[in-house]
């Protein structure tokens, strides 16, 4: 009897334990499951997040794509259908032009005409493709012309672009009810507020400038997702300055002699720095210059252009290709460096300020890793003119057209929320060629090498917001005119450039050939005179071809 049960309480507690392995093995199962059913909706997460992206990525491509092929358009309304063939209808269009604005055009002025819409009662609208920006340009800014007459002109709009705009037209009114200047850009409303109904500006970030200067997030500017990311959506409100810090990272920079890696530049500076002018007040003259350095991801690079800028004159230099990680303003010795960059090891644009500009500056905004800005006092001027120089670094020749859109819509953007003078300075990848007949406004007779698809881009650009190149100012030989060099040394193109809408800021636009740094641009560098008071045009015309640097 009483081995049975002890038989019964082995087989009972045998029973326990079976039991308890079978609720450990069921958690275990479940824990399994779960983990796993977690990380399935985790992948799954993680791959709709990647499809939403890429949508809105494409719906971007796909409304820069829409506004960039509409870009040289104009409607026409009030025209009455006359004409029984295309012809007729390009040469009804062309006569209009010449007899009511008093332009010359002719068929290669235009690379389209048509009818909108399906033919009814009521006379449709004519769509007209300009064959360049400049010469649709022309006619808008003309277009008051038309005021009295049967006809009117609108830009071409997407559809929805077009409600947007209704949507802002009575704020837009608003506006002008309220005394403030105000209009409609694109799908933007762009309000400029009277000096007296303004609030005075906080000097606060000025005046920090005498401990470190300010850095500008400009995050409603472009989109956060811009500066990551150039696919990505682009602005549709004002741009709104938010300011961001960044700490100084103050360290003495290593200025021991570095040997010339380099000897195929030319000639040297004819503007050597001269030490009394650094101790006493300057000669109101300020040297900005833009170069492309290929890199200066360490220090030892930064330490060899520091060094090489010492043979050579200048004040704020614009650079390309700086190839660093995150956003900072570091200050040394003798400048302040500032530099954007989203992409580790590529890209990246930034600005070198000479140490005696440190109360000038005002802001430094990062656009993206190919824009960047510098608000800045000029220098020695009587009324303390500030200014915008932007620097660039734009994609080349062979880059995806959507990524060449996305740049010039970025800095299309910029240009609406900058100060009104504006130095655009840096490596474009554009050749502009020789000048064309429409041109003269924004183009000199000195230009360099042929003109590519890059070169169109940017010439509509400069049209459309009336600026002036220059590098074509300027008369060099042509030896003194290429900016960059083929790693064979075969092939020299003019690349680099400084651009403005203030063309009598400029006394002289040069190549720095001798640099003794390694990289296969040349620095391009503009001279400004600080006093600007009536400086004659003369300068712009022709310069004798002594003015090589050397």
């Amino acid at each position: 009897m009483e081995e049975i049960k002890k038989l019964l309480e082995k087989m009972q507690q045998e029973i326990r334990q079976s039991k308890m392995e079978m609720l450990e093995m069921k958690e275990e199962i479940k824990t399994t499951i779960i983990n796993s059913l977690n990380e399935k909706f985790s992948n799954f997460e993680a791959k709709q997040d990647h499809f939403e992206t890429k949508i809105q990525q494409q719906s971007t491509a796909i409304k820069n794509f829409e506004r960039y092929i509409r870009r040289k358009n104009l409607i026409l309304f009030g025209v009455e259908e006359q004409e029984k063939s295309y012809d007729e209808l390009e040469n009804t269009i062309i006569n209009l032009i010449n007899t009511h604005f008093n332009f010359q055009y002719n068929n290669y002025s235009i690379e389209e005409v048509r009818r909108l819409g399906k033919k009814k009662d009521t006379i449709r609208p004519i769509k007209i493709t300009f064959s360049t920006m400049g010469l649709k340009i022309k006619i808008l800014k003309n277009k008051k012309l038309l005021e009295n007459t049967t006809y009117y002109l609108k830009e071409d709009y997407p559809l929805d672009i077009l409600n947007k705009r209704k949507e802002l037209l009575e704020q837009l009114r608003k506006e002008k009810q309220l005394g403030n200047k105000a209009y409609l850009s694109y799908d933007k409303l762009i309000i400029i507020k009277d000096k007296e109904q303004q609030p005075p500006l906080s000097h606060k970030n000025k005046r920090n400038l005498s401990e470190k200067p300010e850095l500008l997030h400009a995050s409603n500017q472009i989109p956060r997702t811009l500066m990551r990311t150039r696919s990505h959506s682009q602005t549709k409100n004002k741009i709104n300055k938010t300011n961001k810090q960044i700490t100084l990272n103050k360290f003495e920079a290593n200025t021991k002699h570095l040997p010339n890696p380099v000897g195929h530049r030319g000639v040297r500076d004819h503007h050597p720095p001269n030490p009394l002018l650094n101790k006493n007040k300057r000669n109101k003259k300020v040297f900005i210059s833009t170069l492309n350095t290929r890199t200066l991801k360490t220090q030892d690079r930064l330490n060899e252009l520091d060094h090489a800028l010492k043979q050579i004159n200048w004040d704020i230099i614009g650079l390309s290709e700086v190839r660093r990680s995150n956003e900072q303003i570091q200050e040394y010795d003798d400048y302040i460096l500032y530099y954007k960059n989203e992409i580790p090891g590529l890209y990246g644009v930034g600005f070198l300020v000479k140490k005696y500009l440190k109360e000038n500056i005002l802001e430094f905004i990062g656009i993206s890793d190919r824009i960047s800005v510098l608000n800045v006092k000029l220098p020695h001027h009587k009324n303390k003119l500030n200014i915008s120089i932007v620097q660039v670094y734009a994609p080349t020749e062979n880059a995806e057209e959507q990524t060449k859109d996305l740049f010039y819509e970025s800095l299309r953007q910029t240009m609406e929320t900058i100060h009104n003078t504006v130095i655009i300075i840096g490596d474009f990848n554009s050749q502009i060629g020789k000048r064309e007949s429409n041109e003269n406004n924004c183009l000199g007779p000195y230009t360099y090498g042929k003109r590519n698809k890059n070169g169109h881009r940017l010439m509509d650009f400069v049209q459309e917001f009336n600026l002036n190149v220059m590098n074509s100012y300027f008369n060099k030989k042509p030896n003194k005119k290429w900016t960059w060099i083929s790693p064979l040394g075969n092939i020299r193109n003019e690349i680099d450039y400084i651009i403005t809408n203030k063309p009598k800021f400029f006394i002289n636009i040069e190549i720095i050939n001798r640099l003794d740094f390694n990289t296969d641009h040349r620095m391009v560098r503009g001279t400004i005179t600080a006093s600007l008071k009536n400086q004659p045009r003369k300068h712009l015309k022709s310069r004798p071809q002594e003015d090589d640097i050397s």
